[in-house]
């Protein structure tokens, strides 16, 4: 029981850190996102990355919450909140790299003339 109630605590506690981390830095910490860091300077000043940025923060915060939701789940039924939250959790990752495949260069590319 005590080994799933911390994996959960570390799991939310390192994603509102790095939640709080992309969503507070302006733009500057989207050298982390993978692949986007592969760009040239000159590819990279096409987006957005202010708002990928918050983006990426926003969706860490969520799995954050989630987590503090498992913790909860794992104090009444010890395992099941880790499990079933990491399976949710791991969905909603899925689906936001569906999501961005199909629709991130319009969503993050600069708008020129606005």
């Amino acid at each position: 029981m005590y080994i799933c109630i911390s994996i959960d605590v570390i799991t939310a506690i390192f994603l509102f850190l790095f939640g709080f981390g992309f969503y507070h830095s302006h733009g500057k910490w989207c050298k982390y996102i993978a692949g986007f860091n592969m760009k040239s300077i000159k590819q990279m000043k096409e987006y957005d990355v202010k708002r990928l940025c918050e983006d990426y923060g926003k969706g860490s915060i969520i799995g954050g919450i989630l987590f503090l939701g498992a913790i909860v789940v794992d104090i009444l039924y010890p395992g099941v909140g880790v499990t079933a939250f990491s399976i949710i959790y791991l969905i909603l990752v899925i689906n936001y790299f569906i999501h961005m495949q199909a629709n991130g260069e319009k969503r993050y590319k600069n708008r020129q003339g606005l």
